[in-house]
């Protein structure tokens, strides 16, 4: 009972730091880097719990090596992109992609204060063409973010994945897309990327995926035609997906797996990030 008042507690204080310039006096540690305390959700989040994300760092630390190549599509901060650069090492890269304006000024923050240099960010959003949309957010939480065609309100650039990764990158290891449900338009603008891809890793949540207008059945049959199969993770334990199969409402991590890539064996201690 007084874990979750102090949880409460802590949320509120955060909400009331994350609207006020007293978040700035803060640092969040991350274990593999610090995080800038910045205006944002995710930074709010992460100050409460910075191990909330736990499962992702896990993924990332069994896939990437030194000299891999990481895209983030949905890079929002950083928290994520800033791992996977320790990760790669100088000579892998990272390929942040965020269409924030504001919350892109909270990861470059988070670049420069780790002192990375292996991370290339790009400022707009993901899709099947390239064009105009509108960034609109769910509950005006900026860590929720979603692009939607024919709106008039907060215009981002819109490019396909295709378009932006340099043709001469081959050694991508893992994409990661945090899209709030429109993987699908991002799936289609990466043809050329995905070939040169080991792993896709998103996440399954079946209200984001009806506001897309996709469903899971259609995003598995994607990756199928792109050569990857399919997995949740629950528990450190990865289960091929079956079409059809019933996931329920509740969010889940999937991470399809090219054809001939063996799955990664996660680490059971989460301080080994």
């Amino acid at each position: 009972m007084f874990k979750d008042r102090s949880n409460i507690l802590l949320r509120i204080i955060a909400r009331l730091l994350r609207h006020s310039r007293c978040c700035y006096l803060f640092k969040i540690d991350m274990g593999t880097h610090f995080l800038k305390f910045s205006p944002t959700a995710l930074s709010a989040a992460l100050w409460v719990n910075p191990k909330s994300r736990m499962v992702d760092y896990r993924i990332l630390s069994a896939i990437l090596k030194p000299n891999n190549i990481y895209i983030d599509v949905g890079a929002n901060i950083g928290s994520l992109a800033l791992h996977a650069a320790r990760l790669v090492g100088d000579d892998g890269c990272v390929i942040a992609i965020e269409p924030n304006r504001q919350v892109m000024n909270g990861l470059n923050d988070n670049i420069s204060l780790n002192n990375f240099g292996n991370i290339i960010t790009v400022c707009c959003g993901c899709g099947g063409e390239t064009g105009v949309a509108s960034l609109k957010t769910v509950g005006g939480n900026d860590d929720q973010g979603f692009l939607q065609v024919g709106s008039a309100t907060s215009k981002v650039r819109v490019q396909r994945l295709d378009d932006i990764v340099n043709p001469n990158y081959s050694n991508i290891k893992l994409i990661k897309i945090d899209v709030e449900g429109y993987e699908e338009p991002v799936l289609s603008g990466a043809t050329r990327v995905l070939d040169c891809a080991d792993f896709v890793l998103f996440e399954y949540f079946e209200k984001n995926y009806l506001r897309g207008g996709s469903s899971i059945e259609r995003i598995i049959q994607k990756m199928d035609s792109a050569g990857f199969d399919v997995h949740t993770c629950e528990d450190g334990i990865f289960t091929k997906i079956k079409l059809g199969q019933s996931f329920g409402a509740d969010v889940k991590d999937l991470l399809a797996v090219k054809r001939g890539v063996n799955l990664p064996t996660l680490s059971t201690n989460s301080d080994s990030w």
